[in-house]
Formats: C-alpha cells, sequence, structure tokens
C-alpha cells in the first residue's frame, strides 16, 4: 500500500455537494477514485456549478513547451509551485525532468515535499527561528536538500544564528539574491553583493553556492524597452556572479548555480545567462518559471514569453471557470452564477469564451459556440457576474465558459477537476494553500 500523501490522496473523501463533482444519486463524500470512474461530463447538467476545472490537453501542451525550452546542457528547471500549490501537479513537473521545486517559504516547502520534491529552493530570505528549525532538520536529512537566499549582511546573521541555536551542525547552502532599485529583496548593487559574500565566508553553518535573482519585477510587459532593460539586468546579475568567482567566492564548487526565470521572461533568462562565455566559471541555469503550467488566458504579444514562434511551440490556456445563467433581467444583460468569491475581484478576472445552451448534448467542442466578443464581463459582485450580450439569445440555464488570465485563481479551490476534450471528468487536483 502506498502511504505516501499522493499514494493516499486518490481515495480521500470529499464531502458533497462540491463545485465541479457529481449531483443527484450519490452519498454524501466522493473519492477522486470515484469520479474517474463515474466521468461526468461538465456540460450536461451532472456537476455542481460554478466549477474550475483543468484542461488535460493543455496541460500536457505546456509540460511539453517548458521541458522543450529547458532541455538544454547546463540549463535546470525548478518550477515555482506557489501558483497551484497542488502536490500532484508538482509530482507531474517531476516526472516531466524538473529538477527539483521552486517555494517561497518553508509552509510551501513542506507541501513541495508531499509531492516527492526532494530538491527544493526556497526563493526567499528565511529569518524566523522556527523557519531557520525547519530548516535544520531538513539538512539533517539526506534524502531532502534545501537550498535558500540571503542578501545581506544581517540576513547572513539572521540565518547563521539561527541555525547555530538550532544546533545545524552542517552548512546550509545558499544564493546570494540580486535585486534591483525600487524592486523588493535582492542586494541592490556589486557593492551589497560582495559585502554579502564576505559575511558568508566568515559564517559557521553557510556555505555560498550561487547567486539568484528575479527578473519578473523589472517591468509587466513585452514591450522593446522592457525587454532592453529586463536583459541589461540579467547582463548585471552575471557581472556580478563573475565579480564573486574572480573573488574566489565560490572556490571549492565545480559549477556554480544562477536561479532566475519567471514565466514572463523565461526566454531571456534562457538567452542572456545562457552557460558559455562566463569568463571561465562554469554555471548552471536554474529556471524557476511557475506560471506557465496554468498558463493565463489570451496573454498577447505583450505578454507571451514566446513573442516569436518557437518550434516546441506556445503555451496556452490551462484554466477554465463554468457557471449558469441565472437571470436576464434586462436586453442583453445576463446574470451568471459566478463572482469575486470564486475569482478576486482583479479587473478582466474572467473572459467568456464559450457557452452551452440550457438541453444542449454533450459532445466534443467544436458543438460549442466560440463567442469572444459577443459577451462581456461587465462588473462582479461576490457570487454574481454581470454579462452583456449581443448577436445571441440566452436562456435561463445556458452554461458560460470562461479562460482566466489569473492562474492565481487556484487559491480559491480546494480541489479541481481535469476535464478531456469532451469535458468529461477523468481526474480532480487538490490544492494545499495555507
Amino acid at each position: 500500500m502506498d502511504d505516501t500523501y499522493l499514494g493516499q490522496l486518490p481515495s480521500r473523501r470529499w464531502r458533497l455537494p462540491r463545485a465541479g463533482f457529481p449531483v443527484g444519486d450519490v452519498a454524501d463524500t466522493m473519492s477522486i477514485e470515484e469520479l474517474r470512474a463515474r466521468l461526468p461530463s461538465l456540460i450536461d447538467g451532472h456537476v455542481v456549478l460554478p466549477a474550475l476545472v483543468i484542461k488535460r490537453s493543455a496541460l500536457t501542451n505546456n509540460l511539453g513547451v517548458m521541458r522543450m525550452l529547458t532541455s538544454q546542457p547546463g540549463v535546470s528547471f525548478a518550477p515555482h509551485a506557489k501558483t497551484t500549490m497542488a502536490p500532484q501537479l508538482m509530482r507531474l513537473q517531476l516526472d516531466a525532468g524538473a529538477c527539483g521545486v521552486t517555494v517561497a517559504n518553508v509552509f510551501q516547502a513542506s507541501v513541495a515535499r508531499l509531492a516527492g520534491a526532494r530538491q527544493i529552493l526556497i526563493a526567499n530570505e528565511v529569518v524566523g527561528d522556527q523557519d531557520i528549525g525547519w530548516l535544520a532538520r531538513m539538512t539533517r536529512d539526506e534524502t531532502t536538500t534545501v537550498t535558500v537566499q540571503v542578501d545581506s549582511p544581517e540576513a547572513v546573521a539572521t540565518l547563521d544564528g539561527g541555525l547555530d541555536r538550532a544546533r545545524l551542525g552542517e552548512r546550509q547552502d545558499v544564493l546570494i539574491e540580486v535585486g534591483h532599485v525600487g524592486g523588493r529583496t535582492g542586494a541592490r548593487d556589486v557593492k551589497a553583493a560582495l559585502a554579502t559574500a564576505d559575511a558568508i565566508a566568515g559564517a559557521v553553518n553557510l556555505r555560498l553556492i550561487g547567486v539568484a535573482t528575479y527578473e519578473g519585477v523589472v517591468g509587466h510587459d513585452r514591450e522593446t524597452a522592457t525587454l532592453a532593460r529586463v536583459d541589461d539586468f540579467l547582463d548585471g546579475v552575471k557581472a556580478i556572479t563573475i565579480r564573486l568567482a574572480e573573488r574566489a567566492s565560490f572556490d571549492g564548487l565545480d559549477r556554480v548555480l544562477v536561479s532566475a526565470g519567471g514565466t514572463r521572461f523565461v526566454d531571456r533568462v534562457v538567452e542572456r545567462l545562457a552557460p558559455g562565455d562566463w569568463n571561465g566559471c562554469e554555471v548552471n541555469i536554474i529556471v524557476r518559471a511557475g506560471g506557465y503550467l496554468t498558463y493565463g488566458h489570451e496573454a498577447g504579444p505583450n505578454d507571451t514569453p514566446f513573442s516569436t514562434p518557437r518550434p516546441f511551440g506556445q503555451l496556452i490556456p490551462v484554466l477554465e471557470l463554468w457557471a449558469e445563467v441565472l437571470s436576464l433581467p434586462e436586453a442583453g444583460l445576463a446574470i451568471v452564477g459566478v463572482g469575486k468569491r470564486n475569482v478576486g475581484d482583479r479587473p478582466g478576472a474572467i473572459v467568456p469564451t464559450q457557452i452551452v445552451q440550457r438541453g444542449g448534448a454533450p459532445g466534443p467542442t467544436e458543438t460549442m459556440n466560440a463567442i469572444a466578443g459577443q459577451l462581456t464581463v461587465t462588473g462582479l459582485d461576490d457570487q454574481h457576474a454581470y454579462v452583456t450580450y449581443r448577436d445571441m439569445e440566452l436562456r435561463l440555464g445556458d452554461l458560460v465558459g470562461f479562460s482566466l488570465p489569473y492562474p492565481t485563481t487556484l487559491d480559491r479551490w480546494r480541489v479541481v477537476p481535469v476535464v478531456d476534450e469532451r469535458y468529461q471528468i477523468v481526474d480532480a487536483v487538490a490544492t494545499s494553500f495555507a
């Protein structure tokens, strides 16, 4: 019997009624195993709505795209788990070739271990005694390697002192985080990075193994000027790494780790930080993109990480949210049963893309009407979406399918069904947000 978290998850029972699970002649609870066996259809009225779903074919596509992008020599992939916080999806990425998992804090690292991750990067500073104590326990665990970031001599002293109190007895691997003025964490310049390296050299419990950064806060689009700023920033990170190597900060290492790469600029990271001319410094690039897996709707040329055609394809949207038309109170206005409680209140949180009329036979997606441009979400209440429509007829009970620009919507759902091309529910993914 598989007594791991993932091994037990299929038989875990979920209380009904629950979004995306069948209604009707079922018990008060249902397991994912039972859900798989029933193969209910999302669009034939047999499941509770509104329901967020994962499109299996899109998920497979995006896994393949990132696997190809990060397959060149000297490039590894440790996807950030903060977007999905789903051990099943973490495991899927590990099985697809990821070397490990990236997280933002100790709690998320503990979830990554449930997925079987044994190489974990906490792309953040760790300063609390309880969290540092957890790091010490993981360092003693020969099956798990956890790496953390530091960005100042003060951060070094805090981590080193905490590990002393935890009686670590071994050295904790750290990366110097490089940031920029006006950004978030990270040493702001060469001087600050060198001072941090000197502090690590004097620490009892730390070992410097590389450099980390996050280029995603440099810009939020892919205009030419923004890409130039991102490239300049990455070039600066490279120069700092070379400078540290010249000062013998990485002595004893066969290869220096350089970690970067959110989804928006992942192609720039792979290109600008590619192993090669590092002035004799051997490097391994660790890409951390996480949002690629549940990529958002219609990112467009100013957002997609692949603004030019690539031989390995493009990322495509994975998440859809389905809900019913509840009321038609005015001409050209439909009230649909989904709202801020389901998706948050960011502008453009949902985009109508499909409709299935009430009583329509379930079937392939070509039986659905493409409605982009005919329906527009003009507002959201807690449980209601205001949707204007034109050049079509809607009825109460019609189903509207929405794509989601923001994959962070997952943090509002505990278990998310997976659908095939016919919108049959073939699996479900459980999330583990704090």
